[in-house]
């Protein structure tokens, strides 16, 4: 699958920035906010035995399998999020070899984990989602949807700048940054995508930023596009 990546960033004194890439991504789907622990489509007793191992200090996880643990998305794998597991899989769970798929609010919120996950391995603060940002997000990604394809992936339909859209709203900040990508499927790919083009790896790891929020839309033939909003206040 073809991906697409634009970035724009703006800090105090005005300055902006654009990257493109391409790469091929594979995506996985997982139910709840988490549970697909080993990534293979589906959450049953294999995705509980390690968690459980893990919370028992038996065996480690890496950064996307600690975002699937996550059941509950409070930013801790513990017991909690075990119990919830377990109670879903009694359930029923989703055994099927067709995997459930999550709200786009839920694929969101992953990726701002997965994103806070890599800044937590580098030893940086968690970004702090906002629903604010999340919503200026999402009109941006409405946005670059219908009004595209243009070379102009910043532009707002009106011509300004893509970030234009936090002063229209109110939102305030001192130094703010768009990333922009389409073509990839689930959280994880968006994730894998971003991190692998350096402008957007950059802005996702970038210190002084403090907020996030997402936004995510799909055109009529199925394509994803996804927008991350990054600011500091």
């Amino acid at each position: 699958m073809s991906v697409r990546l634009i970035i724009c960033k703006k800090v105090l004194p005005f300055s902006l920035a654009l990257a493109l890439a391409s790469s091929a991504v594979i995506a996985h789907a997982a139910d709840l906010y988490g549970g697909d622990v080993n990534g293979d489509g589906r959450v049953n007793v294999t995705d509980l035995s390690k968690l459980a191992a893990y919370v028992k200090g038996v065996k480690p996880l890496d950064n996307s399998e600690l975002a699937q643990a996550d059941v509950n998305a409070d930013r801790m794998v513990n017991v909690t999020d075990i119990s919830l597991l377990a109670d879903h899989i009694k359930s029923g769970g989703d055994e099927s070899s067709k995997p459930q798929e999550k709200s786009d609010d839920a694929q969101c919120k992953e990726l701002a984990k997965l994103t806070n996950a890599e800044r937590s391995r580098l030893s940086l603060s968690e970004l702090t989602y906002s629903d604010e940002l999340a919503e200026l997000a999402q009109i941006r990604a409405q946005e670059l949807l219908e009004y595209f394809p243009t070379d102009a992936y910043h532009t707002r339909p009106d011509g300004r700048s893509a970030l234009t859209i936090l002063d229209d709203y109110g939102y305030y900040w001192t130094a703010c940054a768009e990333n922009i990508c389409y073509g990839a499927v689930g959280a994880q790919s968006a994730f894998d995508t971003f991190k692998g083009s350096q402008g957007h790896y950059q802005n996702m790891i970038r210190s002084d930023y403090n907020r996030i929020g997402i936004g995510l839309t799909h055109s009529d033939d199925g394509t994803w596009y996804w927008v991350m909003l990054f600011a500091k206040q």
